[in-house]
């Protein structure tokens, strides 16, 4: 019973990785550059806590955006 539990947890956990990344292609083909700006945010969401230090170059878009440059 557990075995059959996981084997259709894995198959709900796969369609719904499926059903995101058609709705990621969707998003990027109507505003690629609203897509690039939201994975940016959420790569800062994984990465950044009250406890980082960031030294990035002024040329970079982590910098770009901190400037409101884009």
């Amino acid at each position: 019973m557990l075995a059959k539990a996981k084997a259709d947890a894995e198959v709900i956990r796969s369609e719904g990785e499926k059903e995101a990344a058609k709705m990621y292609n969707t998003a990027y083909s109507k505003d690629p550059e609203f897509y690039e700006l939201y994975r940016t945010l959420q790569s800062y969401k994984q990465t950044i806590d009250e406890e980082t230090v960031i030294i990035i170059p002024f040329d970079s878009p982590y910098a770009s955006l901190l400037k409101g440059e884009r």
